[in-house]
């Protein structure tokens, strides 16, 4: 009788560990899009390497996001693209010059962008968590479908370090489950002060 107690005692126990971890898991997963959600702007080093059968392309770039604004990114250190009002004004450092893009032009830049995600937060069902130690570092993964038809652009999953609750790189897959796209956050600052003059075109444009 005595056998059985303990075993049962041993058996609750265990159950309540397991509930326990499981509400620490579930509190984790609205910590991390409370931060994200949180988030009206940000300035980060973003590396984007973007994978295909011939090479992997580097972009090294600097990005200041503002939720008022838009996106700033300035790229390898010759050009700088502005995001504001569905376009994308792009200023060529060499020889001074400005276009303008229509910003579904861009399928790999805007992906990097940590405000899509949030984003994605809102409008997609099909999110889900997971958690990954990487070299004795736990992160907290959130996995996301991105929406549209390019087979090069299919999931995404966003890896933020639980201690520091901040982004750290981006993964992106196409259909076949190929890694496509990494991304890569450096020096990630959140809730900064913002140069709202990064966000006049007009002194910029021809």
């Amino acid at each position: 009788m005595k056998k059985i107690i303990l075993i049962l005692l041993m058996l609750f126990v265990i159950v309540i560990l397991f509930v326990l971890k499981c509400t620490h898991r579930y509190g984790d997963n609205y910590e991390a899009i409370d931060f994200l959600k949180n988030i009206d702007a940000y300035s980060a080093d973003v590396e984007i390497i973007v994978k295909n059968r011939n090479q992997d392309i580097t972009y090294n770039t600097k990005q200041i996001y503002s939720k008022e604004f838009g996106h700033v990114v300035a790229i390898n250190q010759n050009r700088v693209l502005t995001y504001l009002d569905g376009k994308i004004y792009v200023r060529d450092l060499n020889n001074g010059k400005t276009y303008i893009q229509n910003q579904s032009f861009d399928s790999v830049f805007k992906l990097s962008f940590v405000s899509e995600y949030i984003k994605m937060l809102y409008t997609n069902e099909e999110i889900q968590y997971s958690y990954k130690y990487i070299n004795d570092d736990e992160y907290q993964l959130i996995h996301f479908l991105i929406p549209g038809t390019n087979k090069n652009i299919n999931k995404a999953v966003l890896y933020i370090d639980t201690k520091e609750l901040k982004p750290k790189r981006v993964y992106i897959y196409d259909i076949y489950g190929n890694k496509s796209i990494e991304v890569i956050y450096k020096n990630f600052k959140t809730n900064i002060d913002i140069d709202k003059s990064l966000f006049d075109i007009n002194k910029h444009t021809d």
